[in-house]
């Protein structure tokens, strides 16, 4: 099995998916989390879970670079895995979406959108209606009344509720 924790280095740092010398993900390491994940569809929902965890972790941390990594490491899961075993993975990740989308940082909620994007331009071979977006079409509707005095930020934060907004009604 692939050890999913990130490790503590000496200096301080994480290494795991991370590498504190580089921004983003070690691509070795997450090429062996993805190739695993696709070897062993069944584990994706506690994969999907542990990413969740420590996202949440580093939200409340205030550690945002992480929470892009992880977020990252997200969407390459759920790009990378089949339409059939997908399903195992998306309450995680939905979670995930959620909880960035209530966070009070513009970036992170611009950044969930641009994952919810992605997201719903996936082909399901039987699409889920089951699944509840009631939360999403509220937050990106919010996200459209935006009056945040950057005039650059508040235009990005509209754009992205705007975004949400199309790929949750179509």
């Amino acid at each position: 099995m692939i050890n999913l924790t990130i490790n503590r280095t000496a200096n301080g740092g994480e290494r795991g998916l991370l590498n504190p010398g580089q921004d983003g993900l070690v691509k070795n390491n997450m090429e062996k989390l993805t190739f695993y994940s696709l070897s062993s569809p069944e584990k994706l929902d506690r994969i999907g879970e542990y990413l969740f965890q420590r996202a949440s972790r580093d939200i409340n941390r205030r550690r945002n670079g992480f929470v892009v990594i992880a977020m990252e490491a997200m969407d390459q899961l759920l790009v990378a895995c089949h339409a059939q075993t997908l399903n195992l993975f998306v309450e995680s990740f939905l979670k995930m979406i959620q909880k960035l989308l209530e966070s009070s940082d513009p970036q992170l909620q611009i950044l969930a959108t641009q994952s919810f994007v992605r997201f719903a331009n996936i082909e399901e071979d039987t699409p889920s209606y089951h699944r509840r977006y009631d939360f999403f079409v509220s937050k990106f509707s919010s996200m459209c009344h935006n009056d945040n005095s950057n005039i650059d930020l508040r235009d990005k934060i509209r754009m992205a509720g705007i975004n949400g907004l199309q790929v949750s009604i179509v």
